[in-house]
């Protein structure tokens, strides 16, 4: 929850002073800021995962471990928004766009995705499925999930060539308007 709150906290600043609108009009400092994130994220993490685990006693190491959790989930912020700040910089240039396009397709299937990733990663790793829970390596991990994800791009592109959005998302706006969406459309029209 804390980390949660301190992403909130910061989109809410990031909005506040709109600091995504200067960091397009100076390049500069969106790169700077990227490799200031990578470089806190990484430090963190090293500091965290190498130095208290390989330089201390287990019993001293017991001990600190909420400092460790500490600074892993100060990791995961730094990372997040490096990540952020890629994507603001990737947008700015052509290729990039080019590289995010397929991206929106996914975005706006989010919701049928989340649950379709889920599916399909509980066939794959739960015993009633395939049952690979613990025997594949981190490579392997890395490649199926690319293979999913890059399946659910295919598919989201293709369904979206065909409807307005996905059905889990059609299926949350009929509970949340009382009507389906082609009939909302028509009274709009």
């Amino acid at each position: 929850m804390p980390k949660e709150l301190i992403l909130f906290i910061i989109g809410y600043v990031a909005a506040h002073f709109q600091i995504l609108q200067k960091i397009r009009s100076q390049q500069v400092t969106g790169w700077l800021l990227l490799v200031v994130f990578l470089g806190f994220g990484f430090g963190w993490q090293f500091l965290g995962s190498y130095f208290l685990k390989e330089t201390m006693s287990m019993e001293l190491f017991t001990k600190l471990l909420p400092l460790k959790i500490m600074l892993d989930q100060t990791f995961y912020v730094f990372i997040g928004l490096a990540y952020c700040m890629l994507i603001v910089l990737l947008c700015q240039t052509k290729l990039g766009l080019w590289l995010l396009y397929p991206l929106r397709f996914a975005g706006r299937m989010a919701l049928t995705n989340y649950l379709m990733q889920s599916v399909i990663c509980v066939l794959i790793f739960n015993s009633y499925g395939m049952g690979l829970y613990g025997t594949l390596t981190p490579v392997t991990l890395v490649i199926i999930a690319l293979c999913i994800y890059l399946f659910q791009l295919l598919v989201s592109r293709l369904y979206l060539s065909y409807n307005e959005q996905g059905p889990m998302e059609m299926l949350w706006r009929r509970w949340s308007y009382g009507i389906s969406w082609s009939k909302r459309k028509q009274a709009v029209v």
